[in-house]
């Protein structure tokens, strides 16, 4: 990573906890304190799940995805991380690469003016505890979602892809895949 990448990521990090501070600071100024207990809660689960991903052996995975949302003004992402400590550094560029391919084709598939909310999950293999199952899942308005679906499919015979629709005239894309 380049100098100015590494001051860029940290001006969005410093920004995203000043913007934390300021709405502690406002609830303590108004004696919602149970608004501040609230808030610390949710601040301290995040930071657990960017110790699990730091911690998982992935650094351009975590990197990827902790800076996700600096990233892509109209996708939010959120993980999930159930690996052990260090064991899986070895998928790490398989698994951006592909995160990223991904995502560009679903950016690629969107509409500017939609929000589009995701998941990514990661765990250990059930059959091979040395393997990682990768789920990535979007929600949102794709546009034509059933040739964004073949051109998944084109991407790799390793993808598990599903995309539903949803009541809400929105489409839940997921795909799943395993690095062994």
């Amino acid at each position: 990573m380049r100098s100015e990448e590494v001051v860029n990521l940290l001006s969005h990090y410093r920004h995203d906890w000043m913007n934390e501070l300021q709405l502690l600071t406002g609830y303590a100024s108004m004696g919602k304190l149970d608004k501040v207990q609230d808030k610390i809660q949710q601040i301290s689960m995040a930071m657990e799940k960017e110790r699990r991903i730091s911690n998982a052996g992935l650094p351009r995975t975590a990197l990827w995805a902790i800076s996700f949302n600096w990233n892509y003004s109209n996708f939010r992402l959120d993980y999930q991380i159930y690996l052990e400590k260090n064991q899986h550094t070895v998928y790490d560029e398989q698994i951006v690469s592909r995160l990223q391919t991904i995502t560009d084709l679903l950016e690629a598939h969107s509409n500017s003016m939609e929000l589009y909310e995701g998941e990514l999950t990661l765990r250990c293999g059930k059959e091979d505890a040395n393997s990682i199952e990768v789920q990535l899942l979007f929600t949102g308005a794709f546009e034509n979602p059933v040739e964004m679906e073949e051109k998944l499919s084109d991407m790799s015979d390793l993808y598990k892809i599903s995309i539903l629709s949803t009541d809400e005239e929105k489409n839940q894309c997921t795909v799943k895949w395993t690095c062994s």
